[in-house]
């Protein structure tokens, strides 16, 4: 055996340790799922702010890295807010339908304005009872207006933390 191989079957050693060591028992997967179901529904007020870690050079508000966000979900409806630092809320979207669960909430919006059209795609995963994260993703279609530096069509990316209004 060369050296190579060797190195694959420490590699492969390495690897299968990490993930067999892991692993949980039946019974702390049980208990851990007797403890999601107490958090309950999603529903409620998620606060929080998402940091942008992709958006085009030259896009708008070329120096926001940080923006404030709230999701409120309620009876099977869901509005989406923002805020830019120093700014009131504003909203990109109210009362549209949702998809979620005990941990996990999907939110999609899509918008127009005549010469463009954007989506917004926002998940809400849960950490505990009330923290979760949020990842957005919102992509541009400047379709039938001036093109700004970015090009026509663009996206931002967002991550961050969140938590439950009491």
């Amino acid at each position: 055996m060369n050296i190579r191989h060797w190195i694959v079957v420490v590699a492969l050693l390495a690897v299968f340790t990490s993930v067999t060591a892991s692993a949980v028992t039946r019974e702390e997967a049980e208990a851990r799922l007797e403890e999601i179901a107490s958090w309950g529904t999603m529903d409620g007020t998620w606060e929080g702010q998402y940091k942008i870690v992709f958006k085009p050079e030259g896009g708008e508000d070329p120096d926001t890295e940080i923006v404030n966000a709230k999701v409120v979900l309620s009876e099977g409806k869901a509005s989406f807010y923002i805020a830019l630092p120093g700014e009131e809320f504003s909203p990109v979207s109210e009362g549209f339908p949702f998809q979620a669960n005990e941990l996990f909430a999907k939110l999609q919006v899509v918008r127009s304005g005549g010469a463009w059209i954007e989506s917004w795609m926002v998940d809400l995963s849960r950490e505990s009872k009330n923290q979760a994260k949020l990842f957005l993703l919102r992509t541009v279609n400047n379709w039938a207006g001036e093109a700004p530096p970015t090009g026509s069509v663009f996206a931002v990316v967002g991550i961050g933390s969140f938590s439950r209004a009491e």
